[in-house]
């Protein structure tokens, strides 16, 4: 990769790391996980993912948010699904 290529990607992912929320409401990260909102609160009850008062409003840690789907299993599908330890 030509190194002024390799500058403007670096530039491009400060960019979004700056502008990236530090957390959302219950309903961004609903709409984010694809969670439905119970089983989000189910998460939050048990300590999977994050969130902080802010007020009134609860908020959630996106950094917590991305933690906990990147710890997820990945999906399966096909012949291998039954190799796949519960």
């Amino acid at each position: 990769m030509p190194v002024e290529q390799s500058r403007l990607l670096t530039t491009a992912a400060k960019i979004i790391e700056l502008t990236e929320p530090l957390a959302v409401t219950l309903s961004e990260a609903v709409r984010l996980t694809g969670l439905s909102r119970s089983e989000l609160y189910r998460r939050l009850a048990n300590g999977q993912i994050q969130a902080v008062k802010a007020g009134v409003r609860t908020l959630v840690v996106m950094q917590s948010l991305k933690a906990h789907m990147a710890s997820l299993p990945p999906a399966t599908f096909g012949a291998n699904r039954n190799d796949v330890a519960a």
